[in-house]
């Protein structure tokens, strides 16, 4: 009996999870535009819209950190210069915003899973314009736990069910949000893992001001883990597995 070759299945993990099966294509935009920014900008920001995105002024490394939904602290290996220099991105696809008034009545999971789609592409592009290649290493390290202090939650019903958060200078504010996005600006802030443990399932309008760098003796405002325990939770120390993106390799963006 003629003996059979067997081929070792080959599979590439595209983020912290496989967001599709090994033979499905990975989704990409339509079209795309890569271009240094203007030096002269000084404001950045990166604005998903349906199913496409603009980027203005960003360095490339925290377009990667959007690409792949992690914080600093989950990046590894970024070559210095190159992760410092600043892009515009103006990336679509042929359905990019023609269901904006869906969007508006689209629920938390339809949110997530359309803001997860444009990161899927975005890591597409990364990977077809700067020859980005990652690979994912899971670590137990140090983390926060977010949860239920004595006495229960002291969150305040949602004016309207927005799904923001704003986070500027030791200010956190949501609107009609849910708990893991103050999860996420909470890690944002401190650096570390933050994971919810809270089981709180709704939607919330809360207010959190505090000091970002306690040792500035001018800012009376509270710690971050006081200004948390004034929303009837809590911050507490703990060990859990935190996965790092480790870049391999990133190049100059090739041409549109």
């Amino acid at each position: 009996m003629a003996s059979r070759l067997i081929t070792p299945l080959c599979i590439t993990f595209v983020g912290l999870r496989m967001l599709a099966q090994p033979a499905d294509k990975p989704l990409e935009f339509e079209i795309a535009s890569v271009k240094p920014a203007d030096p002269s900008v000084r404001a950045s920001n990166v604005t998903p819209g349906g199913e496409s995105i603009t980027i203005v002024n960003v360095p490339l490394r925290k377009i990667i950190l959007y690409a792949y939904d992690i914080r600093d602290f989950q990046l590894a290996g970024v070559p210095g210069r190159i992760g410092d220099e600043r892009y515009d991105v103006i990336a679509k696809t042929a359905a990019a915003d023609r269901a904006s008034v869906e969007r508006a009545a689209e629920t938390d999971d339809q949110r997530r899973a359309r803001l997860a789609r444009v990161r899927e592409r975005l890591r597409s592009l990364l990977s077809s314009r700067f020859g980005l290649r990652v690979h994912v290493e899971e670590k137990e390290q140090t983390i926060l736990a977010l949860r239920i202090a004595n006495g229960g939650p002291k969150l305040a019903e949602p004016a309207a069910i927005t799904g923001r958060v704003n986070f500027v200078d030791g200010h956190i504010q949501g609107f009609g949000a849910p708990i893991s996005m103050l999860a996420t600006q909470l890690s944002y802030a401190t650096g570390l893992m933050v994971a919810d443990e809270t089981g709180l399932s709704g939607n919330y309008d809360f207010v959190l001001d505090f000091a970002p760098n306690e040792t500035d003796q001018r800012d009376t405002r509270p710690s971050i883990f006081s200004a948390v325990g004034e929303l009837g939770l809590r911050l507490e120390r703990a060990k859990g597995p935190v996965k790092t993106v480790v870049i391999d390799h990133v190049g100059q963006p090739s041409a549109n």
